[in-house]
C-alpha cells in the first residue's frame, strides 16, 4: 500500500515545542522544523550533539507515523521518538527508534506497529557530527481507508530544472540558476466511496498550499518518498458502477 499523511501534529495551532536552554543556535531556531520550506532548519549550538525536543500537542493525539526530510543527509547516529501521557520521561509509555534514515534520498520514517495516542512526545537525537540539524518533520496519523490502494500502476516521475532562462536580442542565453524540482504523476483505480471521500478530505485540508507526506509503493524503493504539494485537484473518472479512478499530479516541496 501507499501511505498518505497530512495532518501534522507539529504544525497544529495547539502544539508547542521546547528544548533545553542553550541547545538552540539563535540563527536556526527550533520553530524552523514546523516550516514547510526544506531550507528552514533547526541547529543546535556547535558542540551540542545530543538534543531532546519536547512536543506538547495540547491534547491527546493519534500518531501512526514519524517522517523526516533533509536537504543533504541526516548526520545522525541515533534518533528515538517517545510518547507519554505526562511530561515525565523516566519510563515513557511508548518508545521507538527511528531506524530507516536514508542519506541517499534524504528521507526517513518509522511506521508504528499500532496507533499511539499521547499528548506529550519527546524526540531524542544524537548527531554524528559537531551539532544537530533537522529540517521537515511529520508526526501524526496516516490517511485511513487507503490501505488497499497503491500507486504502482502507470506512474511517472520527472525531475525538471526550474532555472529561469532569458534570451537576449543577440540570442544569448542568461540563467537564474534554481534547483531541480521532481513531479510525480500516478493513478489509483477502482476506488469505492470511502476511498474517494478520504482523498477529497485530504485535498480539502491541503489544497495546493499545504504539503502531504507520501510513501508510495513504487519499485519497492524509498526513492520516491517525499513531501509533495498537489498541483491540481484530483478528478474522478467512473471505472464501473460506484467505483472510480483518479490521477494524482504532485510536485516536490522544497
Amino acid at each position: 500500500m501507499s501511505v498518505f499523511c497530512y495532518d501534522n501534529v507539529l504544525t497544529r495551532d495547539t502544539t508547542n515545542l521546547s528544548l533545553n536552554t542553550g541547545d538552540e543556535n539563535a540563527s536556526y531556531p527550533l520553530t524552523n522544523i514546523q516550516h514547510i520550506h526544506l531550507s528552514k532548519t533547526y541547529q543546535s549550538v556547535s558542540g551540542t550533539t545530543v538534543v531532546k525536543i519536547l512536543i506538547d500537542a495540547g491534547e491527546t493525539v493519534d500518531v501512526d507515523y514519524f517522517m523526516i526530510r533533509s536537504a543533504d543527509g541526516f548526520n545522525v547516529s541515533s534518533m528515538t521518538i517517545n510518547g507519554n501521557a505526562s511530561d515525565s520521561w523516566g519510563a515513557p509509555s511508548f518508545s521507538q527508534a527511528v531506524d530507516d534514515l536514508n542519506d541517499t534520498y534524504n528521507f526517513g520514517y518509522e511506521a508504528f506497529s499500532s496507533t499511539q495516542s499521547y499528548r506529550y512526545w519527546l524526540l531524542e537525537v544524537t548527531a554524528s557530527g559537531s551539532y544537530v540539524e533537522l529540517a521537515n518533520i511529520f508526526l501524526g496519523p496516516k490517511v485511513d481507508n487507503l490501505d488497499s490502494q497503491d500507486l504502482s500502476q502507470g506512474w511517472t516521475h520527472v525531475v525538471t530544472d526550474s532555472s529561469n532562462v532569458q534570451i537576449s536580442v543577440q540570442g544569448q542565453r542568461y540563467f537564474d540558476e534554481l534547483p531541480d524540482i521532481a513531479q510525480l504523476t500516478a493513478k489509483m483505480i477502482l476506488m469505492d466511496e470511502t476511498e474517494t471521500a478520504a482523498i477529497d478530505a485530504m485535498y480539502a485540508f491541503c489544497g495546493i498550499r499545504k504539503p502531504i507526506w507520501l510513501i508510495p509503493t513504487i519499485d519497492n524503493s524509498i526513492k520516491y518518498s517525499n513531501q509533495y504539494f498537489f498541483v491540481t485537484r484530483p478528478q474522478w473518472v467512473q471505472d464501473r458502477y460506484r467505483l472510480h479512478s483518479t490521477t494524482f499530479v504532485l510536485t516536490e516541496a522544497k
